[in-house]
């Protein structure tokens, strides 16, 4: 198993695993550094965390998500990997009446809807737009959960908030997640007819997967 991205995962359990530098939306992650590998699990998609400055939301959010996720997903399927799990967002199943309207909730379907549409008997695609996702890695600080875990531990004397997520959303954990990745790509499954590979992209002996995790 190897890890993928612009920068190096800070995460000692992480560091461990190897790296390959590069974006999905540039041409320095290309089919060749993905030869050798047939599986994927792909947590990247973009979000107000990489926006640039100064860009425009919906036309940045369109370049990368829309096009440049299922454009990313097709040089994979080019490398001849086999097995894909794609890590999405649920906000079009909770909130759909509001996707429209929202360049990056617009985007984020997209991207599902285009990853999907390269399913195909050489190469299984699952889709797993889960909830928030929590849970702790050695080394990696959860800033953001802080307040929360205060919260649910009565150190706010009471004071709080009285409402859940807008949509009835809730909490996953990231175990749960993993266990869900895992079953993506230990049971693949497309509808129609599964065929043999072309020869170019016989299966292998071994198992070898990319991952391809959210950073910023």
């Amino acid at each position: 198993m190897s890890i993928a991205g612009r920068n190096p995962p800070n995460a000692k359990a992480l560091s461990k695993l190897p790296f390959i530098r590069g974006s999905f939306l540039t041409a320095d992650m290309t089919d060749t550094q993905s030869r050798g590998f047939d599986s994927l699990v792909f947590a990247a998609g973009n979000d107000v965390r990489q926006l640039p400055p100064g860009d425009d939301e919906d036309a940045y959010f369109h370049r990368a998500n829309s096009i440049g996720v299922p454009a990313f997903f097709a040089r994979a399927k080019a490398a001849c990997i086999a097995d894909a799990v794609y890590v999405g967002s649920y906000y079009s199943y909770v909130v759909p009446q509001r996707v429209a309207a929202n360049g990056y909730l617009r985007s984020r379907q997209a991207a599902d809807d285009g990853v999907r549409a390269l399913a195909g008997s050489n190469f299984k695609v699952c889709s797993l737009n889960a909830r928030f996702t929590i849970g702790h890695i050695e080394g990696v600080a959860a800033v953001s959960l802080d307040a929360a875990v205060r919260y649910l531990l009565g150190q706010y004397g009471g004071r709080g908030p009285r409402w859940i997520i807008p949509g009835g959303g809730n909490l996953m954990s990231t175990l749960s997640y993993a266990e869900a990745v895992d079953g993506g790509l230990a049971r693949p499954r497309n509808d129609g007819a599964i065929a043999q590979p072309p020869p170019r992209c016989r299966a292998r002996g071994t198992r070898n997967g990319i991952i391809l995790p959210a950073t910023r």
